[in-house]
């Protein structure tokens, strides 16, 4: 081997235990770990190699974690769990995830976080015992002031806008009535409609003229129907008795005692014949007539001669001469 050969193998062994020193003054925990330790420094928590493990001294006083570790107070946690040795903190992390010495008991299983709307986003629990699930979002403007549809006077409610995404307000009722028909008269005719004041939009129509009143009435006063709706009247002239206006209680002088009346009687009795009607009347010295008391309750003929007297008596000159006088 060459001089100078030697001298730069001894400069290399030189460095190297230079280098161990270094080592073992800022990092004991290199040695206490074991040599895959080696494979990854780091200083204040920056690492200088890639590897297993991450280290960072610090000159500080030592405090206890959650997790039961000590470590010194100005040490960073870099992942789930940090130990302490010899005033270095170094926080194991593996090329698989934190070591599962370092997690809570209940890390890996299924864990739920919700929203507000009670969904629910699914993880597993993390070494830290945080949820890896993050909660699903809420529905597009979720939680926001909205209003309903309009009624019909364009009326609305106010409301938010729920977990289905709609509005929670519903549409307010339209006033008692609205639409309907009012202000009707007596033929079904409306005024107008239930508005949206709750009022009626007209006033009642006028009826037919004359509606109701009697109609097509006969003499004896009896009407047919009455003025309807259409404004004519609801039924014909009703027909008087048989007779009506006729003369009745006729006696033989033809005198009626009235007429037939509404009631299809006679309005009066017959009237009596003048005194002596039909007697005989106007006698001569021998008994014979002259005539008969009429109508007019006069005799109808003078008194027969007094020759009639001395003549032999016949039938003819027994009987008295007949009249209306």
């Amino acid at each position: 081997m060459k001089e100078s050969q030697i001298k730069r193998f001894t400069l290399l062994i030189n460095l190297a235990v230079v280098l161990l020193l270094v080592v073992f003054v800022y990092f004991p925990g290199v040695f206490t770990q074991g040599p895959a330790s080696i494979l990854n420094f780091s200083w204040d928590s920056q690492p200088l190699f890639s590897g297993v493990f991450t280290y960072a001294h610090y000159d500080t006083p030592v405090v206890t974690t959650s997790c039961g570790y000590d470590y010194p107070s100005g040490c960073r946690i870099v992942n789930d769990c940090t130990d302490c040795h010899e005033g270095s903190c170094w926080t194991r992390v593996e090329d698989h995830g934190p070591d599962p010495s370092c997690c809570v008991p209940s890390a890996g299983s299924s864990c739920t976080v919700f929203n507000q709307c009670g969904q629910a986003g699914v993880g597993v629990i993390l070494c830290n015992g945080s949820c890896s699930a993050s909660a699903p979002s809420l529905p597009p403007g979720y939680g926001s002031s909205c209003t309903s549809t309009p009624n019909s006077c364009n009326q609305t409610n106010s409301g938010t806008i729920g977990c289905s995404g709609s509005c929670s307000a519903t549409t307010p009722p339209n006033p008692p009535g609205y639409g309907s028909a009012c202000n009707t008269n007596s033929c079904g005719v409306s005024g107008g409609t239930i508005n949206c004041s709750g009022t009626c939009s007209g006033s009642t129509p006028p009826l037919p003229p004359g509606y109701g009143s009697a109609c097509n009435t006969n003499s004896c006063g009896v009407s047919g129907g009455t003025i309807n709706c259409s404004g004519v009247c609801s039924g014909s002239t009703p027909a008087l008795p048989a007779g009506y206006g006729s003369a009745c209680n006729t006696n033989a002088c033809g005198v009626s005692g009235g007429v037939i009346g509404c009631s299809g009687t006679c309005s009066g009795s017959t009237p009596a014949l003048p005194a002596g009607y039909g007697s005989a009347c106007n006698f001569n010295s021998c008994g014979m007539a002259g005539g008969t008391i009429g109508c007019s309750g006069s005799c109808s003929g003078p008194a027969p001669s007094e020759s009639l007297c001395n003549s032999a008596p016949t039938a003819s000159n027994l009987q008295p001469t007949q009249g209306n006088n």
